[in-house]
């Protein structure tokens, strides 16, 4: 390539010399890179001399190959559990929400992005201090619904493996009154999804047997 570029350079200033108003400005190295984008040379003879006569074009700021989306995984937003009862959420000073026995119900249709979603409910005192007595937890599939009634999940879902407490409370629905030394009777509910990592919201609610 060395004898080209000497070769290019003696036209260049041989032109310069035909054209006198031309000495007055020296070749600059736009114009070398400008007749360097046209030249061409033999890539292979160096290493192959059977493969002499192939050439390669020489191009300035050749752009870079783009990025394939092939193999991409999307980053989806995090699964986000919320519910009302009632029409009222979870209190941020964790006061109790008041529940008629008849009517204990759970708007989750505000959740977002979660594929399954896990309720769990501890019986436990006014300082959400559970008592070990009654609890029962599950992972159900699909978009979280609008209507979701806990006496009934209460009734079906408290015998193990998903209920921890005393034998003789389960298959029991969730009632008011008073526990044997802790004064009255709360229930910590839980909503919780797992896309990507355990997030869950909590209310404090009181049943009320007499309504």
């Amino acid at each position: 390539m060395q004898p080209r570029i000497a070769a290019i350079s003696h036209t260049l200033k041989d032109k310069a010399n035909m054209h006198p108003k031309s000495a007055r400005f020296p070749i600059t190295l736009l114009t070398i890179a400008a007749a360097l984008t046209a030249c061409t040379y033999d890539a292979s003879e160096r290493t192959n001399p059977s493969l002499a006569g192939t050439t390669t074009t020489l191009t300035l700021d050749e752009p870079p190959p783009k990025e394939p989306l092939v193999g991409r995984v999307p980053t989806l937003a995090p699964a986000t559990p919320s519910f009302t009862m009632k029409g009222t959420p979870p209190t941020p000073s964790g006061s109790p929400l008041h529940l008629c026995e008849s009517n204990v119900t759970m708007n989750a249709s505000a959740t977002s992005y979660a594929s399954k979603y896990f309720i769990s409910i501890q019986e436990s005192d006014q300082w959400w201090n559970p008592t070990g007595d009654y609890a029962w937890g599950r992972w159900f599939s699909g978009q979280a619904p609008s209507s979701l009634n806990l006496q009934q999940l209460s009734t079906t879902y408290s015998y193990p493996p998903d209920f921890t407490g005393s034998p003789a409370r389960q298959g029991s629905p969730l009632i008011g009154g008073n526990l044997p030394v802790k004064g009255a009777r709360y229930y910590r509910v839980n909503l919780c999804t797992e896309e990507p990592s355990r997030t869950c919201q909590s209310a404090l609610i009181q049943v009320d047997g007499n309504c």
